[in-house]
């Protein structure tokens, strides 16, 4: 039953991704001499200088990756970013079909990095990818895994861009191209992380059943209390760790003063909790 329904979620997931992602490149970043990273950028790139087809481009570059990944990534993830990116590159040659759309490139940069962040996310989310420079540098990240993956994509999308600006022949193309990029990373992250965001309050005090207690009955949050020893004066104190919403941070505070005022308090941002509370697993 779990299985099937994973299955279910998966096949919607890179649907609608790969809709949103197919329509960002073929309606807004494509028409109006824009790029994005990855294959994707260099295929538009191979469009624009030999007109090959973007999303059978974009497929052949990956098939090597995907060959080479199989045994190093494993079987799942790459069959998973096999689909992703299949499903991709078929919307990317229909919707290639549809009057090429041309406006503002400052307006489709915007409008193209927010609809493709938005795909690439919900693909993310069910455990796969679109390939391209992602793919490249988990499989140097794995034979060198000391080597930063986020900044080994940066300099090959950094290459592509580049690229782009000799093809194109203007700077502009460029940095519209590295402002689309940057929004569609800001959009990845607010949609697999943003519509979830909680914090982590840690609190360090002697009042610990008191407050703990509070935050059970008026917070309604459950809390872990841990045994904390000072560093600096060795006396035992407890911490009380709680997960609570953004909102939800102004009556934790009050619970806190009105039983310690003395409490130390320290607040971390928590990108993702799943659990009793909160967010259900995908």
């Amino acid at each position: 039953m779990r299985k099937g329904r994973d299955i279910l979620l998966d096949i919607v997931a890179l649907l609608i991704g790969g809709t949103l992602y197919a329509s960002a490149i073929c309606i807004f970043i494509q028409p109006n001499a824009l790029v994005t990273g990855g294959f994707s950028g260099i295929a538009i790139v191979l469009n624009r200088l030999f007109s090959l087809p973007t999303g059978i481009s974009i497929f052949v570059l990956n098939v090597p990756l995907f060959l080479i990944g199989y045994k190093q990534l494993g079987k799942g993830y790459i069959l998973k970013t096999t689909a992703a990116t299949a499903v991709c590159s078929a919307l990317i040659e229909l919707f290639s079909l549809l009057p090429p759309f041309r406006c503002e490139r400052i307006l489709a940069a915007i409008a193209g990095g927010i609809l493709a962040g938005a795909g690439l996310a919900l693909i993310f989310i069910r455990g796969a990818s679109t390939g391209g420079t992602d793919l490249i540098g988990m499989l140097i990240c794995a034979k060198r895994p000391h080597l930063p993956l986020g900044k080994l994509i940066m300099c090959f999308d950094a290459s592509i861009i580049f690229l782009s600006a000799v093809v194109f022949r203007g700077i502009e193309n460029a940095l519209y191209s590295a402002l689309m990029i940057g929004i569609s990373g800001a959009a990845v992250d607010y949609f697999i992380y943003g519509a979830k965001s909680a914090k982590l309050l840690l609190i360090i005090t002697e009042k610990s059943e008191s407050i703990s207690r509070q935050i059970n009955r008026i917070g309604r949050r459950g809390a872990t209390i841990l045994p904390a020893t000072g560093a600096y004066t060795g006396k035992r104190r407890d911490m009380i760790l709680v997960a609570v919403k953004p909102n939800e941070l102004g009556k934790m505070y009050r619970i806190i003063s009105e039983n310690d005022e003395k409490a130390f308090t320290a607040l971390v941002d928590a990108g993702d909790i799943k659990g009793l509370g909160f967010y259900k697993k995908i």
